[in-house]
């Protein structure tokens, strides 16, 4: 599935450029390993998903179809990465610190003041 993904962010900037030569351009690779991947891609799943024109490429009905799906599956990967970035640099999640009720008590209301009425000494 790896290795297919790969293959679906490709077909997703293909679909998107509509076009071989600026899909390479965006992906830095050559014309021709775009072709090779999208005509990889389209024999492991049996089906055309671009028709190939002078001007570029447009996506067949089966292309349509997976285009939609990739998107979304794509989009939902990147929500996932933005989310792991904010646990990662401390933007978000939840910090649980342990110790005893005289280090809460007297040292962390010295420190940080009353206790918010969110926030409770367990």
């Amino acid at each position: 599935m790896i290795g297919k993904l790969d293959l679906y962010r490709l077909f997703s900037v293909v679909s998107r450029n509509k076009s071989f030569s600026k899909a390479a351009q965006e992906l830095f690779m050559t014309q021709s390993a775009v072709s090779q991947a999208i005509s990889k891609l389209e024999k492991e799943l049996e089906v055309q998903l671009f028709y190939r024109t002078s001007k570029g490429v447009v996506l067949t009905n089966e292309g349509k179809l997976l285009n939609d799906h990739v998107s979304s599956a794509l989009g939902m990967i990147n929500v996932a990465e933005d989310i792991l970035l904010e646990v990662k640099t401390l933007k978000t999640g939840t910090l649980r610190i342990g110790v005893g009720d005289t280090i809460s008590r007297y040292f962390f209301t010295t420190l940080f003041g009353e206790v918010p009425h969110n926030l409770s000494w367990n």
